[in-house]
């Protein structure tokens, strides 16, 4: 699918591959989605036409501040954040996009995704649970079991007192 930018007077400006487009925040940039037989991947476009990066996923959207962009792999149930140079930065357990079967808010739709301030991340896990991500705190990628290990053990700090959370978490 090309799609094709046009000006007031209806001079085509650039075309872009894929669907689906979405602006940047500055109207300077446009985010357009490309299937493949592998699955979805994202493309980042000036307004020329000019291909500045590509990235794995589907139902791409800007960050509020235009520093980062999440796109979806529904079908791993996870969410990646990108900078705008096409660089993984972090995954989030859950989809940004929601699958049929969910019940939508007072305007029809379930917003995920971004909050308005840009510092957290909405997803909606495959087995049905809302889960609201700082986007500082999103799942390390590549960090390894330690890593893993640390944050769990962070989260169950207010259970300390347990013998169960003591023995897989140590203080120390």
């Amino acid at each position: 699918i090309t799609i094709r930018l046009y000006d007031l007077s209806g001079k085509k400006l650039a075309e872009f591959e894929g669907s689906s487009p979405s602006f940047s925040p500055d109207s300077r940039q446009i985010l357009t989605q490309v299937r493949t037989k592998y699955g979805s991947k994202t493309r980042l476009y000036d307004l020329s036409g000019k291909e500045l990066a590509e990235f794995e996923g589907s139902s791409p959207s800007f960050s509020p501040d235009q520093r980062f962009i999440l796109a979806a792999l529904p079908e791993k149930d996870i969410t990646h954040l990108y900078d705008l140079r096409g660089n993984l930065l972090a995954q989030y357990l859950g989809s940004v996009v929601p699958p049929d079967r969910f019940v939508y808010g007072f305007d029809g739709r379930l917003r995920l995704g971004f909050t308005q301030d840009g510092t957290q991340i909405l997803t909606l896990t495959g087995d049905g649970v809302l889960r609201v991500w700082d986007i500082d705190k999103g799942l390390e990628v590549d960090g390894g079991l330690d890593d893993l290990m640390r944050r769990g053990c962070e989260q169950l700090k207010n259970f300390r007192h347990r013998e169960d959370v003591r023995r897989v978490c140590p203080e120390g």
